[in-house]
């Protein structure tokens, strides 16, 4: 977790989302639990995001990296024919 300047929010929530806070954080220690669990949660939506980028990236060159596959393929055969 960053150690940057603290300042103050005043957020809203439902009543059930607060039992639960109170249920696992302890009374003083919750702003430092929801820092944690904000930063946890910004992590992996950051990770996902960019898996689906990567993802999109790969679809979107897939047909030319099969046909750089299928070139150098043949090529290789050609060399082993030529031994």
């Amino acid at each position: 977790m960053s150690q940057g300047k603290s300042v103050r929010l005043t957020i809203s929530m439902p009543l059930s989302t607060l039992n639960l806070l109170n249920e696992v954080a302890e009374r003083n220690g919750r702003s430092r639990f929801i820092a944690e669990a904000v930063e946890i949660h910004a992590q992996e939506l950051k990770k996902e995001l960019l898996r689906k980028r990567l993802k999109e990236g790969y679809l979107a060159r897939a047909d030319r990296d099969r046909a750089l596959a299928e070139e150098w393929s043949s090529l290789e055969e050609d060399s082993i024919h030529d031994r």
